[in-house]
């Protein structure tokens, strides 16, 4: 296995665990009134939270808050 590998893998679990947050948080109306995504953006190339790379390119994971957010 590469690194590259890995960090494919790794953006789809978040890609997926975002979705997954999104989707429960929606259901738990009134309780629940919403989603807070903690890191938006990178400001340098590295592992992080963030949605979208410093480049400016989305993750994985920005494609699926989008959708969740449908």
């Amino acid at each position: 296995r590469s690194l590259g590998e890995f960090i494919r893998a790794s953006q789809q679990v978040q890609a997926q665990a975002y979705a997954q947050a999104i989707l429960a948080h929606r259901g738990a109306e009134p309780r629940c009134m919403g989603t807070l995504v903690w890191q938006l953006n990178d400001c340098w190339p590295g592992p992080s939270w963030s949605i979208v790379d410093f480049r400016g390119t989305w993750k994985p994971a920005m494609y699926s808050v989008q959708e969740a957010y449908r």
